[in-house]
């Protein structure tokens, strides 16, 4: 069999898994630092099977255009800093927290983070990932990314 040794591993493989089906994946073209409170602004979609991420500031979203229960994830990485960041849900105006990392006061420097959440969603949702405090690093390996994976 085959060893899976990351998150991203993973998802890439639940990707391949659905591939026809309802699927996303978006990084950063310029390696580069962001700091809190803001939209992480990933601007390179590699792919997107239903066209719905906006890749433009301020949005940088993926706007939901067939229901289901789906499967995000992304991954940053650290120069030492604290950080908080949200997966988050915008319905009709109303953002929700679907879930939060954070690396919990780990200074370490270089450090990669994933996390990987499964939601239900509705038609015209809105997601997104939030940064909340500090600062990550993030490049083209740090991705978003996102599967329909039932209805």
């Amino acid at each position: 069999g085959t060893t899976i040794t990351s998150l991203q591993a993973q998802m890439d493989t639940l990707i391949n898994f659905t591939d026809g089906g309802v699927n996303f994946k978006v990084g950063k073209s310029v390696n580069g630092s962001i700091s809190g409170e803001q939209v992480v602004p990933y601007d390179s979609v590699k792919y997107d099977t239903e066209g719905g991420f906006d890749n433009t500031s301020p949005n940088y979203s993926y706007t939901i255009n067939i229901a289901g229960t789906y499967v995000f994830s992304f991954g940053v990485g650290t120069y030492g800093d604290e950080f908080t960041m949200n997966l988050v849900r915008k319905r009709a105006g109303v953002e929700t927290i679907i879930q939060q990392l954070s690396n919990g006061g780990d200074l370490t420097s270089g450090t990669t983070y994933y996390l990987t959440a499964i939601s239900s969603v509705e038609l015209n949702d809105e997601i997104f990932v939030y940064l909340e405090s500090g600062t990550i690093f993030i490049n083209s390996y740090y991705s978003f990314n996102g599967s329909r994976i039932s209805g």
